[in-house]
């Protein structure tokens, strides 16, 4: 069976309830129009070249106002500064009390040794969950085309501790490969930025409202891939360790489809729902969630998409979110019951999983710390995070500085040798 014949009778089948069938069929014209084609796109930005200058990027590309989540006041401007002026910007940024964030992510490969059999565990849980959610279906080698081996993606599995000893795994695709045929402005999504968090917090604190924040489960996996929208299917290769899990797991369903290439075993899958590391995939849940909200009477802030409020009680309702980590706040305790009830009913189950939740008056979220014990105040805390990566950063931290940078911050030594691999990932994992 080639991919278009498994999309096709994935779509002419339904595995959701009737709640679900009728917010998609509410949604679905209000989601064509958010994922218009890239032309579409191109010509609503020559319309408006009249009214505002072309805005490009160093690199020489057109940048696109998103209009495609609902707002067109929000005004995108690119300057490239002199050494001078980045001189400028640092003194005044030295007077501010920033701190930063890090990512803490490891390869399954390389933290099976740290976690033991813990890595193992997570990561059948994880597979579990997906092959549960039919979030991919095998298929056999000869019956992908060519050019869809080019584009297919390779299958990644993450590792996290967290604070309290376990250890959580993230399966995701290295979706680099679609960066060469996929349009970077179709499939962007946005993500709640730190100034609403701040200020939406600096509120909850002024009101003394009820705050509560959500994790929702499997997030993309919830959220199903039609070909209408991608225009082709996305196929994805396992191998190694995860593979074996599989295997073992549910033979009768991946056994025939396993080959050997260059020495390994494999099996390709084609994309029946979302997935971590698909560049399309945070625009489709965002889409999916947003919509799922206004269903229910929130209104999206003109300035940020991931901000949304509407009037319960004859009071502000606000929900800001981050992917699938959420804040809900309202000076009624009871508003928050009755939407953890909605989240639960929409995006929980046994298979799926539970809706996280933290209530009371400190909250982690988004590697910050938000402390509402003092009436009227936040206090935003980010030690013990920057703590722990130091801790576990691979190379020996000595010294004391107050900032994290130098003169030589824009300086570029062209002599200079180029990282290896190793040293990119690990600079790239504790910097970003």
């Amino acid at each position: 069976m080639s991919p278009d014949e498994i999309y096709e009778n994935m779509n002419t089948e339904s595995d959701g309830s009737e709640e679900n069938k009728n917010n998609d069929t509410e949604n679905e014209e209000e989601n064509n129009e958010q994922l218009k084609s890239s032309e579409d796109l191109e010509i609503n930005v020559t319309e408006n070249e009249e009214e505002s200058e072309k805005v490009t990027t160093r690199g020489g590309r057109v940048v696109i106002p998103p209009s495609r989540y609902g707002f067109s006041n929000l005004q995108v401007r690119v300057k490239e500064y002199s050494n001078g002026e980045a001189w400028v910007l640092i003194n005044i940024m030295q007077c501010m009390e920033k701190k930063f964030q890090f990512a803490q992510r490891y390869t399954l490969k390389k933290r099976t040794i740290k976690f033991g059999n813990r890595a193992r565990q997570a990561a059948r849980s994880e597979l579990r969950q997906l092959n549960k959610r039919m979030v991919f279906t095998p298929i056999h080698r000869e019956d992908i085309t060519k050019e869809e081996i080019k584009k297919t993606m390779e299958s990644l599995m993450f590792l996290t501790e967290k604070r309290d000893g376990t250890v959580k795994a993230r399966a995701c695709a290295n979706g680099s490969v679609q960066r060469k045929y996929l349009v970077r402005d179709k499939a962007a999504s946005p993500t709640v930025i730190s100034e609403s968090v701040i200020i939406t917090s600096c509120i909850d604190a002024k009101e003394n409202r009820d705050i509560m924040t959500c994790d929702i489960p499997n997030a993309f996996v919830q959220t199903e891939i039609k070909k209408q929208e991608i225009g082709e299917p996305i196929i994805m290769k396992i191998r190694g360790i995860l593979l074996e899990i599989l295997v073992e797991m549910d033979p009768e369903k991946y056994s025939e489809y396993v080959v050997v290439e260059d020495g390994r075993r494999t099996v390709y899958v084609v994309m029946l729902k979302a997935l971590y590391g698909m560049m399309i995939s945070s625009l489709l849940y965002y889409l999916k969630f947003r919509g799922n909200l206004k269903a229910i009477g929130f209104q999206v802030n003109p300035y940020d998409p991931c901000v949304a409020n509407r009037i319960v009680k004859n009071q502000q309702h606000s929900v800001i979110w981050h992917v699938d980590d959420l804040e809900s706040s309202h000076v009624n305790k009871e508003v928050n019951d009755d939407f953890l009830k909605w989240l639960k009913r929409k995006y929980a189950s046994d298979e799926i999983g539970n809706v996280s939740v933290t209530r009371g008056r400190r909250h982690e979220y988004l590697g910050m710390t938000l402390v509402f014990t003092s009436e009227g105040k936040l206090k935003i805390d980010m030690v013990d995070y920057i703590d722990k990566m130091c801790r576990e950063f691979p190379e020996e931290l000595d010294g004391d500085t107050k900032y994290p940078w130098t003169e030589k911050l824009f300086a570029v030594d062209k002599n200079s040798n180029v990282l290896n691999t190793e040293s990119k990932n690990s600079f790239h994992t504790h910097t970003q």
